[in-house]
């Protein structure tokens, strides 16, 4: 599997446990393998941060999809709309004004590194998804 700039990327902290997790949940649950991954820290992830204004103050996972981004609750409702199962119905949250939204991920994502502590290394991925993450 090649990486090609229109497909699916998320960017995330490669460093915070919360967001190693949550990606291996992405990877658990979604239906098709379409999506990418790369630390923030990454080259490809400073590569496409440079893209986005003010980038040094992102505190969240980014979404870029469709030659657009998405941040915080967007981005992990977005996420959400395309796993299987239940997980989809995860998306009916998108009704929520966005400011509400994004206060709820803001408050979670201020916390995340003291709840689930801080590691030193970004997630090691399997052989089998090794193709998938970008560095």
């Amino acid at each position: 599997m090649i990486f090609m700039k229109d497909q699916p990327l998320i960017l995330f902290d490669g460093e915070c446990n919360f967001c190693n997790s949550f990606i291996r949940f992405i990877i658990n649950n979604e239906g098709s393998k379409k999506y990418f991954f790369a630390s923030q820290n990454s080259t490809v992830g400073k590569e496409y941060m440079s893209n986005i204004q003010n980038s040094e103050c992102i505190n969240s996972i980014i979404l870029f999809e469709h030659q657009k981004y998405y941040l915080e609750s967007t981005a992990v409702l977005k996420i959400f709309r395309e796993l299987r199962g239940v997980w989809k119905l995860v998306y009916i949250l998108i009704i929520i004004p966005k400011p509400l939204r994004d206060l709820a991920y803001r408050y979670v994502a201020k916390r995340r590194k003291l709840i689930f502590k801080q590691t030193k290394t970004c997630i090691i991925p399997t052989e089998e998804i090794k193709e998938r993450f970008l560095s």
